[in-house]
């Protein structure tokens, strides 16, 4: 087995949870595997912000409690809630918004081009019509 005092990375505490023995201990005390499951890269992201390395054991049963469907949400559970929506609501949209400046970098230098070939296209034009002036 594993060492109780060393942390799960988020890998290891997937395949823990998988495991049969601890799936049925852990869906016997109220919680839904899968919805566990669900919530493991918010989990260990946070984790991450939080400058923690991987999960601990007495974090993982604290959490594995938690997460019973028995439990009603505290103020601090919706505020926790609200906190973590609002940080992936200011990632996608910081990512969003760089995408956007990125396909609008791409159309200016794509109609620039397009300019300079229009520009060279008509002076072409205009120089063969002096030329037929000319004859």
């Amino acid at each position: 087995g594993k060492n109780p005092d060393q942390a799960l990375s988020q890998k290891e505490f997937e395949q823990f949870v998988m495991e049969p023995e601890v799936a049925r201990v852990v869906s016997g005390v109220g919680v839904d595997i899968g919805t566990m499951l669900d919530m493991t890269d918010i989990i260990f992201e946070d984790l991450e912000k939080k400058g923690i390395n991987g999960l601990a054991f007495e974090s993982m049963i604290d959490l594995i409690l938690n997460l019973r469907g028995a439990n009603t949400a505290t103020v601090k559970d919706v505020k926790e809630l609200l906190r973590v929506l609002k940080a992936i609501f200011n990632e996608n949209l910081a990512s969003f918004q760089r995408k956007i400046q990125e396909e609008v970098y791409l159309i200016r230098t794509d109609l620039g081009a397009l300019r300079e070939e229009k520009d060279e296209f008509a002076s072409s034009l205009a120089y063969e019509d002096m030329g037929t002036i000319d004859e």
